[in-house]
């Protein structure tokens, strides 16, 4: 098929080429005098405009020749042209050419006026509470569908009174609603309750705070309406009493100085800025020619007598071609420093070491190095062997630590956190050994990633050295640690399914941290939780076996609220109210056979449960109250977790949930960890 194709297209393309005149092909386009063959092409008939021909072209030349002229035929206005009226537009007539369809000149003739609208009745849309209602009507005449419409204004809405959907307290607020009683609609509005605040009342005999030179003075204070512990203000803050300035850097004439000052209230400190000496031109001697060397340019080294600033000039280009190196010293180990051969180079005098040996190492013989004579300092230093977590019923850290016995009875540890000191006693040995010792820095869940550091000190305030054989340098006199350094140590330190009760409960204890950083919104941060998705797969009904239970008599005093103190040592607190007629000395307040003291706070008395271990959060634990006056006893049963019911339904807080889901989570793998023992 395509072959025939081909030769169809070949027999063609012969066709065309055998109707061109042989004689075209000789033509020059250059020469005038052609005897031209004319040949015709086409006649163009006569319009009412334009005039007709014939026209010819020359077969040689090509060119062209209109012959056989016939006139225009000129326009033919005979045909009469009628326009019917519409219900806007008039009609009339008009003439226009039977041949071309050319309108004649002239007015428009036998106009009819318009035929206006024919209405159709009136069709109502009915408004809403919201929405406009329409009247509309069309026109009924063929070809017209014009629309006229009038605005019904919305009805508005019929409104019920408001009603309290949920009642404000003194930190969140309530919400209102009424809905529109109008038939169809239902349509709702929601307003919001306005928190009223706390009734803050200060506490008689509470916590008093006095003004620093930065800070409000507080006293301790609690809610008439809701319990709510807290502070308010009670005196302005008293300013910083500064002191005259000290300059603690002159200025040159290319640099700035410093000056300094400090409170004399607080020890704060402020610094200033002097500004640079005017120094004019620089007065420049030479300090320092720098040869060149085989691969380095000299140059020469300019400094400024009035303001020290160093400028390099006189460039001289390196020698070029490789170092010709020559021994010149052998510099043996010692016990600290490595050894080494000293080559210089022949052409150019650079110094390089080169073939080193390690260092020697001491050699301590009778607390003495047997090469260099350095003392042992195991027996002049303290050493922090280990470190640990304390999960009781609190969280800390354990530093343990070598005291040698030349030491031990001059030695007094100190804690620094915050920026505060905390004195310690060393106390006793640990057992089994002569001269181990076990510190214990316990922290708020909210402060596990602060550092917790360690000095040492001697009778007369003096640092003693510390050894962290893990740290540099060598010796120290500070030992830094925290909780989530040793939760993230033990990622790496512990593997292998001997570890894995004691890694899931580090890692629970890193959330929990985390997660109560998160909440009170303080301390350094810590960075991400271990498992952000572990504390999401806890749901709330987890905490719906852990209620508190109140039973027993009428005795003249009840509980009326529980609150949960995550401090060093995990507590609870319950609050009493007296009834009328009654007095607080009547009661007796006992727990496990543990009695416990009950502190006046406001209009209530609060008793405390502490020290509360990570694997008890989930145990209850229950206050026997007995009175003096009546028989029988009150009883009041609750738990840590119990705690975490309550708040999980009664505060919408998203960042106090994800805390009490991650005490749960903690409490489990506490738990665990204990069972696995």
């Amino acid at each position: 098929m395509k072959l025939h194709k081909f030769l169809s297209m070949v027999v063609a393309l012969s066709m065309i080429a055998a109707l061109i005149p042989v004689k075209a092909l000789a033509y020059d386009p250059d020469d005038d005098d052609c005897s031209h063959d004319w040949v015709f092409v086409e006649q163009e008939p006569p319009d009412c405009e334009d005039y007709g021909y014939s026209l010819y072209e020359c077969s040689i030349c090509g060119e062209e020749e209109e012959r056989d002229i016939v006139p225009a035929l000129g326009h033919d206005f005979s045909d009469v042209v009628t326009v019917p009226p519409t219900c806007d537009e008039e009609g009339y007539s008009y003439i226009e050419c039977s041949r071309c369809d050319e309108v004649k000149d002239g007015e428009e003739f036998d106009k009819v006026p318009a035929l206006g609208h024919l209405w159709g009745d009136w069709e109502i849309d009915e408004p809403t509470c919201d929405e406009p209602g329409w009247n509309c009507r069309y026109c009924q005449r063929y070809g017209c569908d014009e629309c006229e419409e009038q605005r019904i204004e919305p009805l508005g809405h019929i409104w019920t009174e408001w009603t309290t959907i949920s009642e404000p307290s003194c930190e969140d607020d309530g919400e209102k609603e009424r809905y529109c009683t109008r038939e169809g609609c239902g349509e709702r509005e929601t307003r919001r309750i306005i928190a009223p605040g706390h009734d803050w009342q200060v506490v008689q005999g509470g916590k008093y705070e006095a003004p620093t030179c930065e800070e409000h003075g507080r006293r301790e204070a609690v809610c008439g309406r809701c319990g709510e512990e807290g502070f308010i203000f009670d005196g302005d803050p008293l300013g910083h009493d500064w002191g005259a300035w000290t300059v603690t850097e002159e200025p040159t004439f290319c640099t700035e100085g410093e000056k300094v000052r400090t409170c004399g209230r607080c020890g704060e400190t402020e610094e200033e800025d002097i500004p640079e000496l005017d120094v004019g031109d620089h007065d420049w001697e030479v300090v320092e020619v720098v040869p060149p060397t085989c691969e380095d340019d000299g140059y020469t080294l300019y400094e400024c007598t009035r303001c020290g600033y160093e400028e390099e000039r006189d460039q001289v280009d390196a020698l070029g071609g490789e170092h010709e190196w020559v021994e010149t010293k052998i510099v043996p180990p010692t016990c600290t420093e490595d050894g080494y051969t000293v080559y210089v180079c022949s052409r150019c005098g650079l110094e390089d070491h080169d073939d080193e040996t390690d260092e020697l190492g001491h050699n301590f013989v009778n607390g003495f190095c047997s090469r260099c004579g350095e003392p042992d300092p195991a027996d002049s230093c303290i050493t922090v062997e280990q470190y640990s977590l304390t999960l009781n019923s609190d969280i800390g850290v354990n530093f343990q630590v070598r005291v040698p016995a030349a030491l031990a009875g001059n030695v007094t540890p100190v804690f620094t956190f915050m920026g505060k000191d905390q004195t310690a006693s060393l106390g006793s040995p640990m057992p089994g050994t002569t001269d181990r010792y076990l510190l214990t820095y316990r922290v708020v869940p909210k402060d596990m990633g602060n550092v917790i550091s360690l000095k040492m000190v001697d009778g007369n305030g003096s640092k003693i050295s510390l050894i962290d054989p893990d740290d540099e340098p060598f010796r120290q006199n500070i030992c830094n640690y925290s909780v989530i350094e040793y939760c993230d140590s033990a990622q790496i330190d512990f593997s292998g399914e001997e570890y894995k009760y004691v890694l899931n409960l580090v890692d629970a204890l890193h959330d929990y941290g985390y997660y109560a950083q998160e909440y009170f919104g303080s301390g350094d941060e810590i960075t991400e939780a271990f498992d952000e998705d572990s504390v999401d797969a806890v749901s709330k009904q987890v905490f719906d076996g852990h209620s508190i239970t109140l039973s027993g008599d009428d005795i003249g005093i009840r509980e009326t609220a529980m609150s949960l103190l995550l401090k060093s040592r995990t507590s609870i607190r319950h609050r009493f109210v007296l009834e009328e007629g009654h007095s607080i000395d009547e009661f007796t307040f006992t727990c496990g056979g543990k009695k416990l003291i009950p502190e006046k706070r406001g209009n209530c008395y609060c008793v405390t449960i502490e020290g509360i271990a990570a694997q008890d959060l989930d145990e209850p634990m229950t206050i026997v109250v007995t009175s003096s006056a009546a028989s029988g006893e009150y009883t009041v049963t609750s738990s840590a977790l119990a705690y975490c019911r309550l708040a999980m339904d009664q505060i919408n807080d998203g960042k106090l949930h994800d805390l009490l889901k991650a005490m749960y989570l903690y409490n489990k793998a506490a738990n665990e960890y204990c069972a696995h023992l």
